[in-house]
């Protein structure tokens, strides 16, 4: 059993190594994710005092391209067409978006920048160990990161990172992240340690990873005057792949 478990260990990655593995990849499926539309279906659920649902509020989205990036345009509200008003303002904004991205497209590309949350940031501000997991029945590598003490945050991205930890379970064979947990440790914009946030990833059309489920369940505060608890729970659905006319720049962590 002894000689078993050491052998085990000795097979696992070095969690620098892993780190930039799954980085490289992350930003390789960040371009093609950024061919795919979708739709989005959104759930909030607020909960009263006694810990029961107090709320629930549906809204669907339709992610498309517009002038050669993404946009999420409102298509109902909890399983409704939009009313008269709704959809005019819709529409409106629609409009103004469109005619504000054309106006860049005449001076060139729109340059769509992506920022690399989670994992790109754990080079800086993690010290990431690495273990063995099953993840819906299949062997995966396990990364958890904590944030490192000493490293000053100055983006607002940079403090997200400093007060969260952070755990992604990661296809040994791709480098593919599967899930991604983000458990808060210190406020951060109202939402207080204790809540989580955790995105699923899947392989669509053998071609790319997409988020596929996204469950933030929340403690809010904001000043002294609002609080309250709840979820977002967001499905993304029919994917469907296009070719695109833009250019993709990354905004790397400082």
């Amino acid at each position: 059993m002894i000689l078993l478990l050491c052998l085990a260990v000795s097979l696992l990655p070095d969690a620098n190594s892993m780190v930039s593995s799954v980085i490289a990849h992350e930003k390789s499926e960040a371009v093609r994710r950024q061919s795919y539309t979708r739709r989005e279906e959104v759930t909030k659920l607020h909960f009263g005092k006694d810990g029961k649902e107090s709320s629930r509020e549906t809204e669907t989205f339709d992610v498309i391209f517009l002038e050669g990036a993404a946009y999420r345009k409102l298509i109902q509200q909890n399983g409704k067409p939009l009313a008269a008003k709704q959809q005019a303002r819709v529409e409106a904004e629609l409009a103004k978006e469109k005619a504000r991205r054309a106006g860049e497209r005449r001076n060139g590309l729109i340059h769509r920048t992506i920022r690399l949350g989670g994992i790109a940031q754990a080079p800086k501000f993690y010290d990431v160990s690495v273990s063995e997991d099953l993840f819906n029945g299949r062997a995966v590598w396990k990364l958890e990161g904590t944030p490192r003490a000493g490293v000053t945050a100055v983006t607002e991205q940079e403090k997200n990172a400093r007060g969260t930890k952070q755990t992604w379970w990661v296809d040994p064979e791709e480098k593919a992240v599967l899930r991604q947990r983000t458990e808060f440790l210190e406020p951060l914009n109202g939402v207080q340690p204790g809540s989580v946030w955790v995105m699923d990833f899947e392989k669509i059309g053998g071609d790319c990873w997409l988020p596929v489920h996204s469950l933030l369940t929340y403690d809010l505060h904001v000043a002294n005057f609002i609080r309250a608890q709840g979820s977002q729970d967001i499905r993304f659905l029919d994917y469907r792949k296009f070719e695109v006319d833009s250019s993709v720049v990354f905004e790397e962590p400082k």
